[in-house]
């Protein structure tokens, strides 16, 4: 909701521009670089291995990050045509937020630097997402991240977020490494900083994309009725396997909020699962896991999405989900009652999709992974099918 409703930068502005975007990444490596090569702490450095070479790895990573900023100019140019740069927070990482009565707060944003304000929305969340990984708090990381696309829609963004992380992973560098010149006789303080530096440094290595990227990627297609267990499921499965979640119920309102009584048309339907496709290939091409979270009831739908994996040469898994019917009922009910409920499917909905489903055909069941889901709260072994399968494949 912030950066909806936050100003948006004039198109004709510098703001985004390759000045504006890279001014601060040449600073950040320009500063690392004179601090970490100053004399007084070399005795201090010597003793890690890491910092031995810290320079060659300074150089490797900023000659990294000049290459990937050269292969995303365009894309860009594009957002900030769009309308993503816009009137940031700045620091969002998370000593910047806090808790207070069960609400979020976002504090101390950056006023005195409007460069470093007027920025892409995606940098913005960067900060957040990176600085939760470097807490070792993957899972939450990639939750916000998935939520964050949800609500916004703004799935193109991570064709550019690995840049930005990068980006991000440095300034946190910088800034611990301006802290270790104040902390230079104080040894249990020093000691802590190089670690940090090196964390945030180690890190930024991690976001340099990698030949075997896209062969970590797969594709994951639900199956089953109205209240199976799908969107549970596919959401613990999305974080825990740092996959892109995609749902239909929410793609769908996004796609026609203005016909809310013809959602479940069939007209609509095609559209949801065409416009789902394109997503679908935006991510993967972002080196992204998906999972697409519909019901996939036509065996038409589920081909056409085996084809990308196919095309992509990347695991293709349909998660056939069910319950027995008392749950499902008992499931659709509860939903309904809820005030923020995304899906519209009621009972008559899903009896009619029990007589219109298409069951897995022969050549399918290669590709199923069968979830009960009546009773399912840990779904570790389904994470180990999966990935047993992305080795086989």
């Amino acid at each position: 909701d912030f950066h909806n409703k936050i100003c948006i930068a004039d198109p004709h502005s510098n703001f985004g521009s390759t000045q504006q975007v890279m001014q601060p990444v040449e600073e950040n490596f320009s500063i690392l670089k004179e601090i970490l090569s100053d004399t007084q702490f070399s005795t201090q450095l010597n003793k890690d291995d890491f910092y031995k070479n810290v320079q060659q790895i300074l150089n490797a990573l900023h000659k990294q990050i000049l290459s990937i900023y050269q292969s995303i100019v365009p894309l860009l140019q594009i957002r900030k045509e769009s309308g993503f740069i816009r009137e940031c927070h700045g620091d969002l990482h998370l000593g910047n937020i806090a808790l207070i009565e069960h609400k979020i707060l976002l504090f101390d944003g950056i006023e005195f630097n409007d460069n470093l304000r007027w920025i892409d929305t995606i940098s913005d969340c960067a900060f957040l997402i990176m600085d939760l990984q470097d807490q070792q708090q993957f899972i939450f990381a990639h939750h916000f991240l998935n939520q964050y696309l949800s609500k916004t829609g703004d799935y193109s963004s991570l064709s550019v977020i690995k840049f930005y992380q990068l980006y991000r992973a440095m300034v946190r560098a910088k800034v611990a490494a301006l802290r270790l010149q104040q902390q230079k006789t104080v040894a249990m303080s020093y000691k802590n900083t190089l670690f940090e530096i090196r964390s945030y440094l180690e890190l930024a290595q991690s976001y340099v994309p990698n030949k075997t990227q896209k062969k970590q990627t797969f594709l994951a297609i639900s199956f089953g009725i109205s209240g199976s267990g799908k969107s549970w499921l596919s959401s613990q499965l999305a974080d825990n396997l740092e996959a892109i979640q995609l749902r239909s119920d929410i793609e769908r309102k996004r796609l026609f909020l203005q016909e809310a009584d013809e959602l479940y048309s069939n007209s609509t339907t095609q559209k949801t699962y065409t416009y789902l496709m394109k997503i679908c290939e935006i991510v993967l091409n972002a080196a992204y896991p998906v999972i697409v979270d519909a019901t996939f009831l036509d065996k038409k739908w589920r081909r056409e999405f085996c084809k990308i994996a196919e095309k992509l040469q990347i695991p293709f898994h349909i998660l056939s989900c069910y319950a027995d019917l008392k749950t499902i009922i008992q499931r659709l009910k509860i939903r309904q009652q809820k005030i923020n409920n995304i899906s519209d499917a009621d009972i008559a909905i899903m009896k009619k999709q029990l007589k219109n489903s298409h069951q897995l055909e022969p050549e399918e069941k290669k590709y199923e992974i069968s979830i009960n889901t009546t009773a399912l709260s840990d779904c570790s072994s389904i994470i180990d099918q999966i990935q047993i399968k992305n080795k086989q494949t």
